[in-house]
């Protein structure tokens, strides 16, 4: 990635204009995250991500928020069924939140959870929808990086 040399951490990152920093030596080399140009000075980045995304699941994440349709997905070798509703980077990887309404989970379903896209396997839309968006219980949405997308409300 060409992007604008800028001093992040004691290790020099390669940082574009959007935000994206590369490691061009070390053990992290080649390996990119999203950092927030606010952020300033970090000490670490604990998770280097992919920029892109598998092509196939981000066109059926986005299609599943579009259309509210339940996702049937492998993470963390479990079998989930979920409502998707918000998309994009959060803590400097590609996720997305999700209604767990079916499935095993380690925490109790239904319930929300964070899905980290480069965990996710065996995804697929299911003949299934749902209303709309949820209220949150805190009554506030999460903050992210940057977010891609969002289920819109019931109609």
């Amino acid at each position: 990635m060409v992007g604008v040399a800028q001093r992040v951490s004691r290790r020099c990152l390669l940082q574009d204009k959007i935000g994206f920093c590369t490691w061009p030596r070390g053990r992290d080399v080649g390996q990119t995250a999203f950092v927030p140009r606010s952020a300033g000075h970090i000490k670490s980045l604990t998770k280097p991500m992919a920029i892109n995304p598998d092509p196939d699941l981000d066109k059926l994440i986005r299609k599943a928020i579009r259309h509210k349709h339940l996702i049937r997905l492998v993470y963390q070798n479990k079998d989930r069924v979920v409502e998707p509703h918000d998309y994009g980077i959060h803590k400097g990887a590609i996720k997305f939140l999700a209604y767990q309404v079916r499935g095993s989970s380690t925490g109790k379903v239904p319930g929300w959870r964070w899905f980290e896209v480069g965990g996710i396997s065996d995804a697929h839309l299911i003949n299934e929808t749902f209303p709309g968006n949820r209220p949150a219980p805190s009554g506030q949405h999460h903050q992210w990086d940057e977010i891609f997308m969002r289920v819109d409300p019931p109609a």
